[in-house]
């Protein structure tokens, strides 16, 4: 199915980084939607391409979201990547995967499988735990899930807790 994207590229010649976002399943609410153009405007303005794209059946692209697994997500993600790096105002090899939420576990996933990508960074986390969880532990216990899900190796665990209560922190601070 053809998907359908939005690039946003900057002023200048280039080549320039470039950043894939990548969103939570689902379709795009109008808040994510303005979160989208903010992240783009300030990176495009930062000297840095964007690249974000609809799942299928959102917005212009074809076929059906409904029934998406992960790994026909992740195809879908993949073809989004070689779609950027083929652009010629894209340095080879310095693209950097943007998740929001869920979209944040697949954007770990493509990482460790594309060699074009420089670099993951995971914004928020996904709505389950985004709520008035009780569970001071929920921010630790994801990050444990995205580590395992990713296959990656074992980490510190002083090195979780100072990440885990860095997300806690800030995920209060946008509550």
């Amino acid at each position: 199915a053809l998907l359908s994207g939005r690039l946003s590229v900057p002023e200048g010649k280039g080549p320039f980084p470039a950043v894939v976002l990548v969103f939570d399943d689902g379709p795009v609410t109008r808040g994510e939607e303005y979160l989208l153009e903010a992240i783009a405007g300030d990176l495009r303005t930062a000297g840095i391409v964007v690249f974000d794209f609809d799942d299928p059946g959102q917005g212009k692209s074809q076929g059906v979201f409904r029934g998406l697994d992960d790994e026909r997500r992740l195809e879908n993600l993949r073809a989004a990547v070689v779609f950027t790096g083929k652009n010629p105002l894209v340095k080879k090899n310095d693209i950097v995967l943007v998740g929001l939420r869920g979209g944040g576990y697949l954007a770990v996933k493509a990482a460790q499988e594309e060699p074009s990508v420089a670099g993951c960074v995971i914004l928020g986390l996904p709505a389950t735990l985004a709520g008035d969880d009780p569970d001071r532990d929920a921010g630790k216990k994801y990050i444990y899930a995205c580590i395992k899900a990713a296959g990656l190796g074992q980490f510190d665990s002083a090195y979780i807790d100072t990440i885990a209560e860095a997300v806690r922190v800030q995920t209060e601070k946008v509550k």
